[in-house]
């Protein structure tokens, strides 16, 4: 399997999220020698932040000053909140299609539940999790450095990639004062943060990040 020929996993959707479709344009007996060989890998992210961060971006300051992936909310955390949920019951119940055009593609990347991506029903115990913190970008490239190094990258590549890691600039909604507005709104409202919580309870529990204490109970 040429790695070129990953261009198909491509935003067409045609091949994105499905090993089957790889199994069957390759081959049964192809496509599984190809699988056994990989070391599969995927970095997550606390829900919370995730959410956040997303909203920042996407929501509040938009693609640019004309495109807002803001399910019409304003700017309004708790509405988007609300609608995020509504059309997550709704995909569920196959009454939307997730990931049929460009703005549903930019809704899954940054606010579906992880636990809902790269088929990992299927196959969550064949991946390596690392997490991904903004704030600590350290232990992000330590992880990424020991997987590597059991894949046996040489030492040269491995201090490229650290490097690269530690220079990359933080995401600019890390350090925006509006980031810090809007997690003091959902931290300030118990209810939407459980309703936060519900929504993403599968991703606390499955990638092991630990619930603010109003949620224990959800």
């Amino acid at each position: 399997m040429n790695p070129k020929d990953f261009k198909l996993c491509t935003r067409d959707h045609k091949y994105l999220n499905n090993l089957e479709n790889f199994e069957t344009f390759y081959g049964v007996k192809k496509f599984n020698q190809f699988y056994k060989k990989l070391k599969l890998v995927r970095f997550v992210r606390n829900p919370i932040e995730r959410l956040i961060s997303g909203f920042i971006h996407l929501c509040y300051y938009g693609v640019n000053k004309n495109v807002h992936y803001c399910y019409g909310c304003n700017k309004n955390i708790t509405c988007f909140v609300n609608v995020l949920e509504k059309r997550l019951w709704q995909i569920l119940n196959h009454k939307i299609i997730p990931y049929k055009n460009d703005e549903e593609f930019h809704y899954s990347h940054h606010f579906y539940p992880q636990t809902w991506g790269c088929e990992y029903y299927k196959t969550h115990d064949t991946y390596t999790y690392i997490k991904y913190s903004s704030s600590n970008k350290a232990s992000f490239s330590n992880n990424i450095s020991k997987l590597l190094r059991n894949s046996y990258v040489s030492n040269k590549a491995l201090n490229f990639i650290k490097k690269r890691i530690n220079n990359v600039k933080i995401h600019p909604t890390v350090s925006k004062n509006e980031t810090k507005i809007y997690k003091n709104i959902l931290y300030n409202d118990p209810l939407l943060l459980q309703k936060v919580c519900s929504i993403y309870y599968y991703d606390f529990i499955k990638f092991d990040f630990e619930f603010p204490k109003e949620c224990k109970n959800v």
